[in-house]
């Protein structure tokens, strides 16, 4: 028998009702439990009342949507879900049910945009945001991180013509024998800072929030009522520390988000780092593929026909498609160099090295005639190094003064792995975010370079007055940020991420052992320092090769620890269905192991129908890691 309760109210089903219920594997797809439409009559006095009397036309409670709806077949709950209203007219009412993955798509949408949400503001407090820099996620959710904005040239003191927002620079608050250089914040409100090129002076005030990724998935979840209880990226060691680079200035988190639906949101980063989000009613998990989702082995009784049904156009696996970043070369210089061009790998010449040290001496060989017409790549003799790294002899003319140094490139080449094709299956819009080199003072003693993320735009620093609405906006207000009469520069389509595990130590020039430094909180894209070219000197982030970035290094590190399955060609089966039956289980079917896809469960008034009819990929292996 079958009983069916919307918001706690059981509906009253005819003698002939009949309908399928559908389960996909959320491992595999974006939905999990749903039926199509369900005919109830509004002609029976209970639904009429469960509904509200939606049939009367001078009803004007309205109707109530997105209500619980609980399926109980053969005295078992199959499904606790929403209940989603179709329509209605004088005489029944059109309904689905959906539970799961379903049910969350269901919730957030085609059109709920990111930027929309209330995911709350940050409480910057200015005595604990230099301690904050010393506690990562998950310990802060948030910090006041340095960064560059292209779109303010002649401001201040720049590398390239760029201003430094969130400005932390050294002090020395020793003296000139012994130097310390302690670190400080400049936009307190307490230090005067000069805009040029009117050489105006302001008490500059200004916090802008960089918000890690991992609590951003988890306060958007939060908003749709879901409470997140396990995150395989947060248990990561590295990608742990992947935040938001933005130039907003705002303290709202939803607003410092790209221009995206929740639904574009999670499908980026399900895509992105091959994991899922797994529903269970209210609560969610999100986990590699490679978590071990597939369940133990079980036996089902098929029927001897089955069909193969090949879809060609289905989008390939990310264990298979050829995937690259959507980089623009004219967003960034870092991008021109880090995504070589197809016609400058071409043209250039094989180079190698085994040593950081064998590179520098190659690049400074000035016997070798070919040097700039290289891309020296890293050799590991064992043949064990994941995402090598590649550079080419730069030279840099300022003046009279010629700089000879290693560049670092194509670190966020295209991973191609159908070698019989170029064209691009799966493109991501996350993206490593530019990075750029600068100081850390205009102290009276020299300091080492540091190094910055870059927003392609920012929020004005002081907002002009021929912008501003009401002519009694307080001057104080336009410095600050306070006053919302101006809009904030377009959101963009791609979201930039950097990493922060922390503070880390100040590299030490020769002759400045002595020197006490406090740490700076430093950012990076790739482990080894964007400042080795100038101090030629080996200086890490994290461990060497650790380059999360690198689609080789992803490929390496998280796709192929998952099966490789041919999502491609399904074999359709229908089978005897199992009181157990669990769809995450690896399937045996004539000695041979599936995974299910689909299955479709016919449900009467009696019961589960005696057979079901299921869709099953071939399982492949795991490669060794």
């Amino acid at each position: 028998m079958i009983r069916l309760l919307i918001d706690g109210q059981e509906v009253s089903l005819p003698e002939d009702f009949s309908f399928t219920l559908y389960e996909e594997n959320p491992i595999y797809t974006k939905n999990e439990q749903y039926t199509y439409d369900l005919t109830l009559s509004l002609k029976n006095f209970r639904n009429s009342r469960i509904y509200g009397h939606i049939d009367r036309v001078n009803i004007e409670n309205g109707i109530q949507y997105n209500r619980s709806a609980v399926l109980w077949v053969d005295n078992k709950i199959r499904l606790n879900g929403t209940e989603i209203i179709l329509g209605f007219g004088d005489s029944d009412v059109k309904i689905q049910l959906a539970s799961g993955k379903s049910e969350l798509n269901f919730l957030i949408g085609g059109d709920l945009k990111l930027r929309d949400l209330d995911l709350g503001k940050a409480d910057v407090n200015p005595d604990t945001i230099k301690d904050d820099l010393s506690h990562p996620y998950p310990e802060r959710n948030w910090l006041i991180l340095p960064f560059i904005a292209r779109n303010f040239d002649g401001y201040d003191y720049t590398d390239g013509g760029s201003f430094h927002f969130n400005r932390w620079l050294m002090k020395n608050i020793g003296t000139s024998a012994n130097p310390h250089l302690a670190l400080y914040y400049q936009f307190d409100g307490n230090h005067t800072i000069t805009l040029n090129p009117n050489a105006e002076l302001y008490k500059y005030k200004n916090y802008r929030p960089q918000p890690y990724l991992c609590f951003i998935i988890e306060s958007v979840l939060k908003y749709l009522g879901y409470t997140l209880v396990f995150n395989s990226i947060a248990e990561h060691p590295v990608l742990r520390y992947m935040y938001v680079v933005h130039g907003f200035d705002t303290l709202e988190f939803s607003k410092m988000l790209p221009d995206w639906t929740v639904n574009d949101f999670f499908t980026k980063i399900e895509t992105q780092f091959d994991c899922i989000f797994i529903v269970d009613e209210f609560q969610v998990g999100l986990y590699f593929k490679s978590d071990d989702l597939i369940d133990d082995p079980m036996t089902i009784d098929i029927l001897d026909e089955y069909t193969l049904d090949v879809d060609e156009d289905n989008v390939r696996s990310i264990q298979t498609a050829n995937i690259g970043y959507d980089m623009s070369p004219s967003d960034d210089d870092y991008y021109l160099y880090q995504k070589l061009d197809k016609s400058v790998k071409k043209a250039a010449k094989g180079g190698s090295y085994t040593t950081l040290s064998d590179l520098l001496q190659q690049v400074n060989d000035a016997t070798d005639a070919f040097r700039f017409r290289k891309i020296f790549n890293e050799y590991s003799p064992g043949g064990d190094t994941v995402a090598p790294a590649s550079y080419i002899a730069f030279k840099q003319v300022e003046g009279s003064d010629i700089e000879i140094y290693p560049r670092k490139v194509d670190s966020f080449k295209d991973l191609i792995q159908d070698t019989e094709r170029e064209e691009i299956d799966i493109t991501f819009d996350i993206l490593p975010a530019p990075m750029i080199l600068g100081l850390m003072s205009f102290a009276s003693v020299n300091v080492p370079l540091t190094q910055y993320p870059v927003v392609l735009e920012a929020d004005p620093i002081v907002k002009s007055a021929d912008e501003v609405v009401e002519d009694s906006t307080p001057l104080q207000e336009l410095i600050d940020g306070e006053n919302d009469a101006v809009e904030s520069v377009t959101a963009p389509t791609k979201m930039y991420v950097a990493l922060y595990s922390g503070l880390q130590k100040v590299l030490k020039e020769p002759g400045r052992e002595h020197y006490q430094i406090d740490d700076y909180p430093f950012s990076y894209v790739e482990s080894l320092a964007e400042f080795f070219r100038d101090e030629n000197t080996e200086y890490y982030f994290n461990e060497p090769g650790v380059n999360p970035f690198r689609l080789e290094w992803l490929k390496k590190n998280i796709y192929d620890l998952s099966s490789n399955i041919d999502t491609t060609k399904p074999y359709k089966f229908s089978f005897r269905l199992r009181e157990d039956f669990n769809i995450r289980a690896t399937f045996i079917i004539r000695n041979r192991e599936f995974v299910c896809l689909k299955i479709e469960k016919p449900i009467s008034n009696d019961g589960f129908g005696e057979y079901a009819l299921g869709y099953f990929y071939p399982k492949g292996k795991k490669k060794e890691a």
